[in-house]
């Protein structure tokens, strides 16, 4: 036993671990190439430009823009496919355009474009491409890639974004009159431009008030694609605004047959027209028709119980807010909607109904915030009743 502790040296071990510890740690921190054959998240090959393109938007997101943009021209380089390289040029070109450099940043997501076929993909390139001149200051160049947005792609969150982006640019540079001048004149090349008359449409009743002429440009939009929901919404949109209320109905008609999925949406717009028109018997009549057939969803019954509300049919509001109980999928949903039915009662002053309720919801509820809100309402029932009852006075 002694001869083999004698036999032991530590010294040329602390040697071997003083060489092999920063081997390890240089191992570890050191870059590593691309992988020869780049594999994607499910195990399948992924393109070889991917691990560049990663790289690049590494660099960037950390204010290293020389070191992207080797990165982004080697991605390119070595890409096989026309969704990666045009993932990769529009990257690159949006990079160009945040450090100010727009020609070369339009360069890059123009040549992206050639490679897509998507247009919605197409049409947040041209968003981009839009911000970055009005950011300059080029509103007719920005005004034309806002124009490209709109004639590319059917988002209507996107078109939306579009032409407010627009309408504020000119706003702001005090110069809306060069915007409509702009519509007008491509009108008169073609009569049947429907992105110019979206556009006027949209100055006229948002930002240089002129209903007349909104109406006009809606109505030949709408004309000119009779099966586009945003089309024919927009012009019943206008005609309720502006009191046509039957003309208005009868597009809302039209468009519950065109998207269906959205008839309850529709129905109610209809019912809230007559409600703005203060024919309340007919927006009831209306509204009614939101929760005719089968699978009728909570939330119809409660859209169809406010407009009853808001139109003084008190009791078919109630039984609405009850049938929205009934059909409420969902504990915490059902919870909803009895609050609202508390709510209901204690409007129609049937307190005894709401106490009742709020009762069992103060211990029942699923969730603390609705026992909250019922434990607050029993109290707020509670001190009314005895301000009533101290200003009877007491009884003889």
């Amino acid at each position: 036993m002694r001869r083999h502790l004698m036999a032991f040296q530590p010294f040329p071990l602390m040697v071997l671990l003083l060489v092999l510890i920063p081997v390890a740690a240089w191992a570890q921190v050191a870059p590593r190439p691309a992988p020869e054959t780049p594999v994607g998240p499910r195990g399948d090959k992924a393109d070889p430009g991917q691990y560049h393109c990663d790289l690049a938007q590494v660099h960037a997101r950390y204010g290293k823009t020389p070191e992207a943009t080797v990165a982004y021209a080697k991605a390119l380089e070595v890409s096989e496919s026309d969704a990666m390289k045009a993932r990769i040029l529009s990257a690159w070109g949006e990079l160009l355009l945040r450090n100010d450099e727009t020609a070369a940043g339009r360069e890059k997501l123009e040549q992206a474009m050639t490679y897509v076929e998507d247009k919605n993909i197409k049409g947040r390139m041209a968003f981009s491409l839009a911000r970055a001149f009005e950011q300059k200051g080029n509103l007719h160049s920005a005004a034309g890639q806002y124009r490209a947005v709109l004639e590319t792609t059917d988002q209507p969150w996107m078109r939306e974004s579009a032409i407010n982006r627009m309408l504020m640019t000119y706003r702001n540079a005090d110069k809306l009159d060069a915007l409509t001048a702009l519509q007008e004149s491509a009108l008169k090349t073609d009569p049947n431009d429907a992105t110019a008359l979206e556009v006027l449409t949209a100055i006229h009743s948002r930002m240089e008030p002129d209903m007349e002429k909104a109406l006009q440009t809606a109505a030949r939009l709408a004309a000119l694609k009779p099966d586009d929901v945003s089309a024919q919404s927009l012009l019943a949109g206008l005609r309720a605004r502006a009191g046509q209320v039957e003309q208005a109905a009868a597009v809302y008609e039209k468009l519950a047959e065109l998207d269906p999925k959205n008839k309850t949406l529709y129905y109610e717009r209809i019912a809230s027209a007559y409600l703005d028109a203060e024919n309340k018997e007919k927006a009831v009549e209306q509204a009614a028709r939101m929760v005719e057939g089968d699978g009728v969803r909570s939330r119809d019954w409660t859209r169809y119980a406010d407009i009853c509300m808001r139109a003084d049919a008190n009791e078919k509001a109630v039984a609405a807010f009850e049938k929205a109980v009934e059909s409420s999928a969902f504990d915490r949903e059902r919870d909803a909607m009895e609050i609202r039915l508390a709510e209901v009662y204690r409007q129609l002053n049937r307190s005894e109904e709401a106490i009742a309720l709020y009762r069992r919801l103060s211990v029942e509820a699923q969730s603390p915030h609705m026992r909250t809100r019922a434990k607050r309402a029993l109290l707020e029932l509670d001190k009314a009743k005895s301000e009533e009852n101290a200003e009877r006075g007491p009884e003889e």
